[in-house]
């Protein structure tokens, strides 16, 4: 088993599991994410107000891709996670 990067901390509101960086690798991972969402995010915001939403392929290329470097994130996180006994 890998070393675990993230410690899971369950939310005072409910059910919801948030990660906390143990390693500097957690730490990485969540500053690339970081980085990567935002630059996505300010290329869907270009092509929704100033190109009119067109061509319509290259956003939803860009929301694609968005949803798949958040669901890599998730993934990252529970398979780095500590064991729950």
């Amino acid at each position: 088993m890998a070393q675990a990067w993230f410690k899971t901390r369950r939310s005072d509101t409910g059910g919801t599991m948030f990660p906390k960086p143990l390693t500097w690798q957690g730490w990485a991972v969540n500053l690339g994410m970081v980085f990567v969402v935002a630059m996505l995010a300010q290329m869907i915001g270009r092509w929704a107000l100033t190109m009119d939403f067109k061509p319509l392929g290259a956003g939803i290329w860009l929301i694609a891709g968005l949803f798949l470097v958040l669901g890599l994130y998730f993934r990252i996180v529970r398979i780095f996670s500590e064991t729950r006994e």
